[in-house]
């Protein structure tokens, strides 16, 4: 018995070794976790024993009840069984498992798949993970270059980093989520928080193409138009360190709900840094309150929720792309940017050192808000007129027709603020669900739900704004005077450098166009060559070796952004069509040719008023 236990031992430092090894050199950051790891109890209890083929398998026993996480027959055949299943995905597809288990089924999904599919598996347990690498090899998966092992409580926060990765803009439709036998039973709330995750994420792409398509060519119209009030703005960099970081912030947005906060909300007023959504500024300044910042980040947004001399007043946060008909009714006072998606924008804040990028947020303006608030560091964020849901007969405060088609549509039946049924929309659960997942967070600031009516938020403290006045609103700070008091990004001294980048930008729009015209030739020309049969494999090498140098010559300039953009609402994703094609023959080949000749076309067409914005804003700047 004593010479068995040692043998068993011998063996499990044996695996463990091999395994630590292969994990180094892989992946160093869950090597240091496993190392630092204190075993805790989680009740899985995971034990090594044989099925009846002889094949090692294991057994936790959970809550008094014994699971096999593999058959107890024929553990291998079930493997080939269960990736059976997925024998025509795409060769670059990206997929998501909850559970690796001892690696049997990960290896014959790793063995099955084609050579360039990325394989996740999230271990929800621990104690089974650790059980794994002591008794079984499985350092070929550990190794592997196209596969994440992602565990529980040792590198749980590199999951959404690999989801955010993985699943992109020509690629989202190639992604699969799935769990190994017994996962999911046994592991509920883990099930539920991955596959939310994974399916947040694909959402999150979706909408983004649908909004690409939908708006594209005005998110080019105001990203450039908005580019003349550069020297007259602000980076949100600009105020991590001026704001006392354990004052309130508090996120004001324009549900109904609002009309019961009002006059605490005005009370607040110096106590906490105030920013208030677009939709809310018409109610709250007609209350006689002044948010110390408006904030807006639609590219469409309706231009009459700006036009009152009060709110012209007010310092205004926008995303790039902000609808620029609103930038111009509030340019007379400081402008401060948020961030965006273009790569220009990148460009121009690098001539003066910042970091210019997209800020995280759940797709709306309050969301946006919130980030914002929590980049500047803020300790606690208090959110106000926040419902999320819908009242019986409106969506905002005040009198606000805005959004009311909301009422008549679909609705989902939630959990209230007061733990009651309300009814909400799709989108608005989508805001709500996010708040859940950033609190969940473990750097995130103290959340005040302070709506009092509306949707519950999980995680969040609800408390009734008059307490949160009593409580945290205890000093005073001149949050405007400080905004104001920040020197602008951009000073008169820039105003030459902006120039001639712009006027750089116009030259290398003319040099797109007559590239983009080149390629509608090459494509034409093979194009003939194929339909006439007369073509050699040379032919289309060659032809295809001018059109990938034009190509990587377009990508060069930061400009073709813009034209990519505003042709989005014509065109679909050529990609799509790419990977969904199954042979290749001539016609399929010529079919695909037109399909990008007609994309190329689009792009040359729409060069022309790209430039001509461009050189708008020069003219505008150079007299200013």
């Amino acid at each position: 018995m004593c010479l068995m236990i040692l043998e068993s031992m011998m063996e499990q430092e044996k695996y463990f070794e091999k395994n630590m090894m292969a994990l180094k050199e892989r992946d160093e950051m869950l090597y240091k976790a496993i190392c630092e790891y204190t075993p805790a109890e989680e009740g899985c209890c995971p034990q090594k024993v044989l099925a009846k083929d002889g094949t090692e398998i294991t057994k936790i026993t959970k809550d008094g009840k014994e699971w096999f996480l593999n058959s107890q027959y024929r553990p291998v055949q079930e493997a080939v069984t269960f990736v059976e299943q997925y024998n025509k995905v795409s060769d670059y597809s990206f997929m998501v498992f909850l559970g690796l288990g001892n690696g049997i089924i990960a290896r014959q999904l790793r063995q099955s798949m084609g050579e360039h599919v990325r394989l996740c598996f999230y271990e929800p347990s621990v104690e089974i993970f650790m059980h794994v690498i002591q008794n079984y090899d499985i350092s070929d998966l550990l190794a592997a270059g196209n596969v994440y092992i992602i565990v529980n409580r040792l590198n749980k926060e590199k999951m959404q980093i690999v989801l955010g990765a993985n699943i992109q803009f020509d690629t989202y439709q190639n992604a699969i989520y799935d769990a190994l036998p017994k996962y999911r039973q046994l592991f509920l709330e883990d099930n539920q928080w991955l596959e939310d995750l994974y399916r947040q994420d694909v959402v999150n792409i979706m909408a983004y193409i649908q909004t690409q398509q939908e708006f594209g060519k005005y998110f080019v119209i105001n990203a450039i138009q908005n580019m003349k009030y550069l020297l007259n703005c602000n980076y949100r960099d600009d105020f991590k360190d001026i704001f006392p970081k354990d004052m309130p912030a508090v996120v004001v947005a324009a549900g109904p709900s609002l009309e019961k906060n009002i006059e605490a909300l005005k009370k607040m007023k110096g106590k906490a840094l105030i920013i208030a959504v677009d939709t809310a500024l018409r109610y709250l300044t007609e209350q006689g309150l002044r948010p110390d910042l408006a904030i807006t980040v639609d590219a469409k947004k309706p231009i009459h929720l700006f036009d009152s001399e009060d709110i012209r007043k007010l310092i205004l946060v926008s995303d790039c792309a902000g609808n620029h008909q609103a930038l111009e009714l509030l340019s007379g006072q400081k402008l401060i940017f948020s961030g965006g998606n273009y790569v220009y924008y990148k460009k121009v804040f690098a001539l003066k050192g910042r970091e210019f990028g997209f800020l995280k947020n759940g797709g709306s303006v309050a969301t946006v808000a919130f980030s914002l608030l929590r980049e500047w560091g803020f300790r606690r964020i208090v959110l106000v007129g926040q419902d999320l849901a819908l009242a019986p007969d409106k969506v905002h405060a005040g009198k606000d027709d805005v959004d009311l088609y909301k009422l008549n549509g679909n609705k989902i039946a939630i959990e209230g603020y007061y733990g009651d049924t309300v009814y909400t929309t799709w989108d608005y659960n989508e805001y709500r669900r996010w708040f859940e997942r950033m609190i969940e967070e473990e750097n995130c600031p103290e959340v005040i739900n302070a709506t009092e009516g509306g949707a519950k938020i999980k995680g969040a403290i609800q408390m009734p704004l008059q307490k949160v006045l009593d409580t945290y609103c205890t000093r005073e700070f001149d949050f405007e005077k400080a905004i104001e008091e920040v020197p602008p990004t951009f000073t008169e001294e820039d105003r030459s450098k902006l120039l001639a980048m712009w006027e750089e930008s116009v030259k290398n729009i003319e040099k797109l166009k007559r590239n983009f015209k080149e390629g509608i030739h090459l494509i034409e020309e093979e194009i003939r060559l194929i339909s006439r049969g007369s073509y050699t494999k040379g032919n289309i090498r060659n032809i295809h070796k001018k059109l990938n140098k034009i190509f990587e010559e377009c990508d060069s300039y930061m400009e073709i952004q813009f034209i990519d953009s505003m042709v989005a609402e014509k065109e679909e994703r050529i990609l799509d069509d790419i990977y969904e094609m199954e042979e290749s023959n001539d016609e399929e080949h010529c079919r695909l040719l037109e399909k990008l000749k007609k994309y190329l076309l689009s792009m040359q067409d729409v060069t022309d008023e790209v430039k001509e914005l461009i050189v708008s804003v020069i003219n505008q700047v150079q007299v200013g």
